[in-house]
């Protein structure tokens, strides 16, 4: 993950995402407060909540953005940027 901010010149970029594609973001430790490797909570456009481990996503007019929180201080600690404008759902990930 030190790899990927939530930045937008450091988050990782996906062209032409589909409903046929997945994002697999389970060898990535979701809960960095606690030992071994947890999923995340998929919350959608919900804001964060104060838990480490949780998904979102902010859908604009051209491109959408994928935020994760792995220490529930409710800020982004990496992004994940679509070039495209999508609804995000849970199924779109392997968690």
């Amino acid at each position: 993950m030190s790899d990927s901010t939530y930045s937008s010149t450091g988050c990782d970029t996906i062209y032409d995402f589909s409903s046929q594609d997945k994002i697999d973001l389970a060898h990535i430790d979701a809960n960095q407060k606690v030992s071994a490797n947890q999923a995340f909570t998929y919350i959608g456009k919900a804001a964060f909540h104060r838990a480490a481990g949780e998904l979102r996503f902010e859908k604009q007019a051209s491109d959408t953005d994928i935020y994760g929180d792995v220490n529930g201080d409710k800020k982004a600690d990496f992004a994940i940027h679509l070039d495209d404008a999508v609804d995000i759902y849970k199924a779109f990930f392997i968690l």
